[in-house]
């Protein structure tokens, strides 16, 4: 008898196992992959591209055929969420500095435009808006350690390791971060 095609498809938890099992070489090789796929996606990290193939893995987003090894499977997701930031990158506007109109002394609005870097206000907005996230989380101890670890710059397995988290209660902390912040900010917070 054949196996109905919902048995070929790995349950979360299969995939939070197969994800939590990955040596340092592959994690090393998923981080590589990463890196190569965000090189010709303008504007993506490749962080961000490898945490959202794993978020998507996990809750479930993105099935994974358990005939295709966990490597194979990760990699494909980043190379569709990429191409997929390519094509809406790609078909949003364009501009360059010769299109903007220049002002009477000939210089364009892109020279004369005010500095980006933050100032004395703005870091005083940013230590709230922690302080605000902090507090918003206060009860979770996971999540403010996701919170800790990235801030930190740290990997999601470094930050699962030093928090204790399995790969799956890692995952659930995240999904309560973006649940949370959306919540409290539902017109996002300005930058």
């Amino acid at each position: 008898m054949k196996a109905c095609k919902e048995d070929a498809i790995a349950t979360v938890d299969e995939v939070a196992q197969a994800l939590a099992s990955l040596t340092a070489s592959d994690i090393a090789r998923l981080n590589l992959l990463a890196k190569i796929r965000a090189r010709y996606a303008p504007g993506l990290d490749w962080r961000d591209l490898l945490h959202d193939a794993i978020d998507k893995a996990l809750d479930g987003t993105r099935k994974w055929p358990r005939e295709i090894p966990i490597l194979a499977f990760v990699r494909e997701v980043m190379r569709s969420l990429a191409s997929e930031h390519r094509r809406k990158w790609s078909q949003g506007p364009l501009m360059t500095e010769a299109d903007l109109p220049a002002n009477s002394d000939g210089v364009t609005l892109f020279v004369s435009a005010p500095s980006d870097e933050p100032g004395a206000d703005r870091e005083v907005e940013a230590r709230e808006l922690v302080d605000r996230i902090r507090l918003l989380f206060s009860g979770d101890m996971a999540v403010l350690a996701i919170l800790d670890g990235m801030y930190l710059g740290l990997e999601p397995v470094e930050i699962q390791d030093r928090a204790g988290l399995t790969a799956t209660h890692y995952a659930s902390a995240q999904r309560r971060i973006r649940r949370g912040l959306a919540r409290a900010f539902p017109e996002g917070v300005d930058s």
